[in-house]
Formats: C-alpha cells, structure tokens, sequence
C-alpha cells in the first residue's frame, strides 16, 4: 500500500520539515536508496526488518519526501523546493523496496539552486511513523510523532550516478513525542489559581440537598479567563468560581484590573467589589451595575431576607451603598473618609461596616450609619454577621468579639487566634498556626472550643474565610498555591491545592519523586501519586529545592535552613535541620548521588553523605553559591552556580573549571563523561570531555522563541529543567513554558501544553529514564494555568494515560 499527496499539502509540510527535522526512534530498519543517471532519477529504498507494531496494536509506515533548496525564501515552503513525494508505504516486515521517482528538471533550470551549480543537490528523508498518528494533511511536519527518521544530501547530475550511503533507522533515538498536561499533583482542574488576592465567599442556594456547595474568590493580571485563552485574563481583575472539584475564572470588564471583595446569592447572581463600582455576576459574565457610582469600592455582603435580596458595599472614601439589587443610595459612614474595608447585612434594617487597620466599626438600622464603638482596640478582621443581630470580629492579640444587640462583647478565645468563620452564635470556626508545622482548626459549641482537625500545611492564609450556612464545615484559603482547606468535626482537608514545585526525578516506570515548597514530597508508584506528610516536628514552611533517588527505596530531598529528607522505602527521615545541622547551617539547592555516595549543592558548601549519618563538607573554593550538581560516578561529578561557575569532582578534590559564561547556572546533566550540558540565567554551555563551550546555536534557537529571558533573573535559582536519555536526546525547558530537544544536531521546540497558558509557567523539572518514560512539572505558583505536571508522551504508548490525582494531601 502506498499514498501520493497534494502538491500544497506537500508544499506546507516540508517546508517546516526540512527546516527543523525532529522525530523519535523505535526501528530496526535499514534503507539503500538508489538513484538513476538522469534527470529523471528514482530513489530505491530498501528495507529488512521485523513488523514493528505499537501499544494499540498499530503498524507502522515509512514516509519518504525529496526536495532541493533555493536561495530565495518562500512563505509557505522557506528554502525547498519540492521534488517528490511523500510517499507513505506500510511496514511490512518482509524485505521491502520502496522506489521514489524524482524529476530534476526543474532544479538543474533553477539558477537559485544551492548546492551542486554542475547538477543538483537533492534533499532526501525518511520517516518512521505510527499509522495511526501519521498524517500529511496538517501542517506540522513528518517528524511529529515519528519513531526516527533519516535526511540526508546527495549530489545528482545526468550521466553521474550518485554515491548514496545507506540509512540506518535501527538506533532509538528519542524518548519523548510530545508533553502532554496533566492535574496529577494539583486539586481544581486546569483553571486552579496560583495564588487568592481577596476574601472567600460561597453559596448553597439553588443546588441540590447535601451538594458541595459553590465556592467564589478573586484574583487578577497574569491568570488565564480560559484554558486556552490567557489574553482575555491579562490585567484585569477575575471571579475565580470553583464547583463540583473545577475552577473556572470569569474577567472583569475591560478597565477593571482588579475586584477586592465579592459576595454571593446563588452560583449566577454574585456581587462584586471593584474599582470604579459594584459589579454583578449573572453566570455568563461580569458587568457594571448602574447608579452606584465611580468610587473604588472595597467591600461588600449580600443576604437574602424573605424574597428580598440585599447589599452592602464600603468604598475607599468611607461611604457605603445599599440597595435592594435594583435601587441604591450612598450614605457617609466614616467622617473622616477612613477606608470601609468590610462590610456585611443581615436584612433591610441591618448592616455592619468596619475599617480594619484602625479597628473602627459602624451600625447600619435601616437609616443611617452611626458608630459601634468597642472596648476591645486595635487592629479586626473577619467581619461576618451570619444572622439577625449577629456579628463577630476577630481582634489582634485580643481574640473575637461578638455582637449582642447593643453592644460588643468577648467571647472565649480558643489556643490560638487566626481566621474566623461563623455559622451561628453557637457554631464559629477557627484556623490558626501554632509555630510553623501545625495548623489547628478549632469549632466553637456555644460554650468552648474543641480542636476538630490539624494539618502540616502553614502558608499563610488570606482574606475572609467562610462557612457554611447548612452548618458542619467552613472552608479557609491561603495565599499561595490556590489552596482552600475545609474543616469540620472529623478532620480537614484541602479542595483545591497547586503546590510550588522545585524539583523531580524518574529512575523507572514505577519510581519517581517530586518536591516543593512547603515540604512538599510526593512519590509516583506506577500507579498513582501520593503525597507524603512531613517527617514529624519538621518545619513545614521549608523550601524543598532538589531530589535525588536511585529506585523506590532511596531518596533524599534538600531545601533551605539546613534541611535533609530522606525516604528509605517506608518513611521520610530528616537527617538534617535548621535545629539539629549534620555539618553546619547552609541552604541547600541541589543532592546526586551514586551508589552509597551523595553530594549535596549549597549556598556556601558541598556536602558528601556516605549513609544518613555520616556527612562532612568537602573543601570548596571561590564562594559563589552552587545550583545544580550531577556526575558519573563517585570519582567524576560537576557542581554548577552563580557568576558561571564550574566545579569539576576527581574523586579527591573539587576544582574550578574554565567558564564560558559569567551568568548563573542552575543545573547540569550529561549522557556520559565527554556530552555534559548545563544551563541557567541566559546561558547553555556545553562540555564535550575537554573543555566547556557556549552553545552560541542552541542559545539563540531558544532566544528566537522566547526572547533573552531563557531564565529569568530572580531570587529563586531552581528555574528550568534539564535532562536527557541520551547525546542526540537532550530537553530543556524556559521560564516561558517551552520544552527544547537536541537531537545531536539542532535544537527544535516540542509540542507541550504552553499554548494552552500563552506562553507563562516556567518548565523547573524535567526527568526521566533512558528508554522510556519522562515527566516535566511546572512551577504552579507563578502564575500560570498550566497542569503542574507534563508526562511525556513516547513510543509504545508510554504515558499516553493520564496519571490519575494523588491522595492523601498533607
């Protein structure tokens, strides 16, 4: 069987074929082509081997092209010019010829030919591909989801026979077709946020009994509307809705670049606090509301009493509107203009209004505004009147205060005082850090506090909590990752979460690791993820920056303050910490290790562990802080940090190198003693066993795509992802969400999931194993809506399936 296809069709995929020819290998072919002395030749391939059939059962084609190149560019086709094919035949493992028929007349009455001005250089590819991926009706390239592939020159002229080497598609070439995006270390769907600017509310109306109920927060700039329309999210302010497990983000008017508070009455009718005025909701989209004016508002509440609807709103200049939804009148609160930053209602002749930094709070009776004064100063938090004549405030260094009708009154504090959701006055919930490993979540009875759940997470939490009206649980966010925790009598657990990932390693289809902010651990198994807590008494607000692991019962992970993990198969140990340092308080960015040996990269050392127990500091010279470290073995290893520098490790000593940059470097990897590369802060050098070079080509490859910030400058070093199977099988990842693959003669990006998120979301880690599967992850907590993980889809169906979300959650 074989196939013939359009001139245009051919025009298009050529063009970009032959002007970057990337592929995957999995073959055992060779092909002999021939050609004929005349200005119309043929090329014979020939080709021995077995039937290769894939994961799905499918077989295999051979795609064959030929083309020459002209000095004049053309849009659509760059410098070729199209002689023949493609040409796709079936494998079908039995000696097979396959003749391609090549007219060069043209060419030879080309004068803007390149190549051979006596007769014609031709342009000659073979493709190795899955029948059931293959098309050459797109405009991608051959070399999508091919298994390898060959291309070659030939000089061709009448009467000269030409002398045509044999193509060899025996040797794998490549692990990785393509990365594909998935929400395997991240709860909330593509969509998640990377970080809350603003108090949270919900809604149970109009969703069925015992529903989960809608959750409502905000935030802004650089977060996608869509998964795959970032533009739209750009500087303005969005409603981040989550429901039923997703979230979805819904942009503000144009001109709104931000709202600050937002208040619900069912999942399409919600209230928002914004920049220029109240904004309503419908469940489609976000538009102004008229007649509340210009001013900035800054709060808001809402509350349904009987069939009526109410709001509140505070503004910037200390006014407040109410309305009933369809009129509004504006009332002075603050005689002094003090900002109303809270504000909430309980029905037409009730509303509270607060100014948190001065702890001022204001009555509302259906007329006016006029002081609620507090013995209890100082700076509040949390206003929630959840009910006629109900109101609490949590009060720095105080505790929380309660609304009796006439006046505020203490009510007993819990063990320690954060955020403050209420339900009833015999039903308030609180979260609250006690050092910097534990949060308690506490529920008020109406007579005393009883802890109800902890959890190892601790980053801050931000904004107005809220519980639910149907009582038995509140929800609290915190201010990075997009996490949102719901307590209640029982336990806690997070909704949503997108971890800040740093680091990753795969040493086989059943073992890999990851690690980030937070002490984030998680192991892959070959089936699923699991989240690992902490090593008890750790202190969770540590940064882990690297990983390390030779299979599924050895892993150490380092982040800063002295920190040292490692899992030995059962559970996670610390070997080291800010309170109890092996040898000496360094932070430490990078572990490698080889059998019983593992070097550890820091700030000020190198540290060398021969067990769990024994580490010492090898002597190290220059001071500059040291990113990425990876080696041969325990007498060959290379140490890479700031200001370019190169350290080189003989199994004695560590020494300093020549450099080729004075830019950081962040990591290093290398397929064997002579093919080592590394790459970091606008640099990606390269060592070829006697001395390191730029990569001048490479460089300006990714340069060309995603401008002079390869990496970006920051405080935080651990920025790309570097790894390869093999010397033509090197990736590299950007700040900008793109993946590079070398493969032994260019550099050509990969398709990944970075169109879905315009170009945002650095690539930190990639990993995998020589022949099979690699994954990539992304920094979840700058910015983007991309997945947190990529799995790298390769031959024979290698993590072509989702990898499903993990379980437990720290």
């Amino acid at each position: 069987m074989s196939r013939n296809y359009s001139s245009l069709a051919l025009a298009k995929k050529l063009g970009a074929i032959f002007a970057c020819v990337i592929a995957a290998a999995c073959a055992d072919k060779a092909f002999h082509p021939v050609f004929n002395a005349s200005s119309k030749i043929q090329l014979q391939f020939n080709a021995v081997g077995a039937q290769q059939v894939n994961a799905a059962g499918k077989r295999q084609v051979l795609v064959v092209a030929a083309a020459y190149k002209s000095t004049v560019l053309t849009q659509e086709t760059d410098s070729f010019r199209i002689l023949a094919g493609p040409l796709v035949v079936q494998v079908t493992g039995a000696t097979q010829s396959v003749t391609l028929n090549v007219d060069i007349t043209g060419c030879l009455a080309d004068p803007t030919r390149m190549g051979s001005q006596t007769g014609c250089t031709v342009w000659y590819g073979v493709w190795l591909h899955d029948s059931a991926t293959f098309s050459a009706d797109t405009s991608d390239g051959f070399d999508k989801h091919a298994y390898d592939y060959s291309f070659l020159s030939v000089d061709v002229a009448p009467g000269k026979a030409p002398v045509v080497p044999a193509i060899n598609l025996s040797t794998t070439r490549y692990s990785i077709f393509e990365f594909d995006g998935d929400e395997s270390l991240r709860l909330g769907g593509p969509l998640s946020q990377a970080q809350f600017n603003g108090p949270m509310t919900g809604t149970v109306t109009g969703l069925a009994a015992g529903a989960p109920p809608v959750l409502f927060t905000l935030t802004n700039t650089f977060m996608c509307a869509s998964p795959t329309n970032c533009a739209t999210g750009f500087n303005s302010g969005q409603l981040a809705i989550f429901q039923n497990g997703t979230w979805t983000r819904v942009s503000a008017p144009p001109g709104v670049p931000q709202f600050n508070d937002v208040a619900a009455f069912s999942p399409n009718d919600v209230y928002l606090a914004g920049q220029g005025g109240i904004y309503h909701f419908d469940g489609t989209s976000i538009s102004f509301v008229g007649g509340t004016g210009t001013e900035n508002v800054v709060s808001i509440g809402a509350v349904t009493s009987g069939t009526s609807k109410f709001v509140v709103a505070g503004t910037s200049a200390g006014n407040a509107w109410f309305g009933n939804t369809t009129s509004w009148t504006k009332s002075q609160v603050s005689t002094n203009g003090a900002t109303i930053d809270a504000a909430c209602v309980t029905g037409p002749n009730e509303a509270f209004a607060m100014n948190s930094s001065t702890g001022t709070l204001y009555r509302f009776n259906g007329t006016s505004w006029t002081a609620a004064p507090s013995i209890f100063t100082g700076q509040k938090s949390d206003l929630q009147c959840p009910g006629p004549g109900l109101a609490y405030v949590a009060v720095q260094s105080v505790g929380i205060i309660g609304w009796n009708g006439s006046t505020w009154t203490a009510i007993p504090s819990p063990p320690h005082l954060g955020r403050v959701a209420a339900v009833s006055s015999s039903e308030i919930y609180v979260a609250a850090d006690s050092g910097s490993s534990v949060r308690d979540f506490y529920k008020y009875n109406g007579s005393g506090w009883i802890l109800i759940a902890q959890s190892q997470f601790t980053q801050q939490m931000i904004g107005r909590p809220w519980a639910d009206p149907r009582g038995g649980a509140a929800y609290f966010h915190s201010s990075s990752f997009g996490r949102i925790d719901v307590a209640a009598v029982g336990g806690s657990h997070p909704v949503s979460y997108g971890t800040s990932i740093h680091d990753a390693i795969m040493t086989s289809a059943s073992s890999a690791f990851a690690v980030g902010w937070n002490n984030f651990l998680a192991r892959w198994n070959g089936t699923t993820w699991t989240v690992d807590r902490p090593p008890s008494g750790t202190p969770n607000i540590r940064a882990l920056a690297g990983v390390w692991s030779d299979g599924p019962s050895n892993a150490w992970a380092v982040g800063n303050a002295a920190t040292i993990l490692h899992w030995d198969g059962t559970r996670w140990s610390v070997v080291s910490d800010i309170l109890h340092p092996i040898a000496g308080v360094d932070n430490y960015n990078a572990v490698w290790g080889t059998g019983s040996d593992v070097w550890i990269a820091g700030a000020n050392s190198v540290l060398h562990c021969r067990s769990v127990s024994a580490c010492s500091n090898d002597p190290v010279s220059g001071g500059d802080s040291l990113y990425g470290i990876w080696g041969t073995s325990s007498t060959n290893a290379w140490a890479v940090g700031a200001h370019g520098k190169i350290m080189h490790y003989d199994g004695a000593q560590w020494t300093s190198v020549t450099t080729p940059t004075a830019h950081r470097i962040t990591r290093v990897w290398g397929s064997g003693a002579s093919d080592v590369w590394a790459v970091g802060d606008t640099a990606l050098v390269h060592y070829d066993g006697t001395s390191w070079t730029n990569n001048a080509a490479g460089l300006s490859k990714l340069y060309e795509n995603v401008g002079p910030a390869l990496i970006q400058p920051s405080t935080n070093a651990f920025e790309v992802g570097l790894w390869g199977s093999g010397p033509k099988d090197v990736y590299v990842g950007t700040w900008l969400g793109q993946i590079y693959r070398w493969d032994g003669m260019q550099w050509s990006q990969m398709t990944t999931p970075q169109a879905q998120n315009g170009g945002s979301g650095r690539v930190v880690a990639i990993t995998g194993y020589p022949g099979g599967c690699a994954i990539a992850l992304i920094d979840g907590s700058i910015g983007s809506a991309t997945p947190t993980l990529w799995r790298g889809v390769g031959p024979a169906g290698c993590l072509s399936s989702p990898m499903p979300s993990t379980t437990p959650w720290p």
